[in-house]
């Protein structure tokens, strides 16, 4: 077990990295310890991500552990030994090492190209949100395979997914299903509007079900209003891994205000 990482002398309030990789020469130590050729863990402690470009190919595995707290060595111990079977799914989007190039980080913007998080980057991140193996393997499965469904956006008309979840492995371990919707066009590229975590033992399966109206796929406008637009959707129910289930859904009426912006700006 090799631990790399940051801590609060690379970054805390106030005080901003320049750079998303590995500080100093933590990189080069771990392609050292790597060349010795004994199967070796990677375990990563940080806040904000790291970028470990040209790690992610060469190392067998990979614990990200962000910063894990008072008990946090007893935990990453027993998923080192086998004692638990981890079942987390990153919460944020892993980007390469030049991202701090290819965005302005002194402009807001979530949507200046390339974008940023799940939602709205266009680039291909080192992992993306939702990422997360297990000790054991999962399938998702339709319980029934959705048709296309229209749903009118003046009316309180919902769609309910079920899809079927098995341990396909010889451990007892958690699954994560993320659903996700993605609208027909927009800076938006998608949003997710619900999870479910299921503990399955080894050949043991489970139903998730999710339920959509208009008001689940709701979407901005230019000015921050929060609006029902119409169109096709795509609906994805996936483990962020491997295993992803889609079908679409049609909302149907005119653009229409959900909610208005509270604030306005001064004339």
């Amino acid at each position: 077990m090799l631990i790399q990482g940051i801590d609060q002398t690379i970054e805390k309030e106030g005080h901003d990295r320049i750079e998303i990789t590995l500080p100093g020469v933590q990189e080069q130590f771990t392609q050292a310890i790597l060349a010795a050729g004994k199967p070796t863990s990677l375990v990563l402690i940080n806040g904000g991500i790291v970028a470990i470009d040209k790690l992610k190919p060469v190392v067998p595995a990979i614990i990200e552990t962000f910063y894990p707290g008072y008990w946090g060595g007893v935990a990453i111990a027993d998923v080192i030994f086998g004692d638990y079977n981890p079942g987390g799914k990153l919460p944020v989007t892993y980007y390469a090492a030049d991202f701090v190039t290819q965005s302005n980080f002194l402009d807001m913007s979530m949507t200046d190209s390339p974008g940023r998080t799940y939602r709205y980057y266009t680039g291909k991140p080192l992992w993306p949100f939702g990422w997360g193996l297990s000790y054991t393997t999962f399938n998702l499965n339709w319980t029934m395979t959705p048709q296309t469904v229209s749903l009118s956006n003046e009316f309180s008309e919902a769609v309910t997914y079920t899809v079927n979840v098995t341990n396909t492995g010889r451990r007892a371990g958690d699954e994560v299903v993320l659903a996700i919707y993605k609208p027909p066009s927009g800076p938006l590229l998608q949003q997710l509007f619900g999870f479910q975590r299921v503990h399955l033992e080894p050949n043991e399966s489970v139903k998730v079900t999710f339920t959509m109206n208009y008001e689940t796929v709701k979407l901005s406008d230019d000015v921050g209003n929060v609006v029902s637009v119409p169109g096709p959707y795509r609906v994805l129910f996936t483990n962020g891994v491997d295993q992803t289930k889609e079908t679409s859904l049609v909302i149907k009426g005119t653009t229409r205000i959900i909610e208005t912006y509270p604030f306005k700006k001064n004339k």
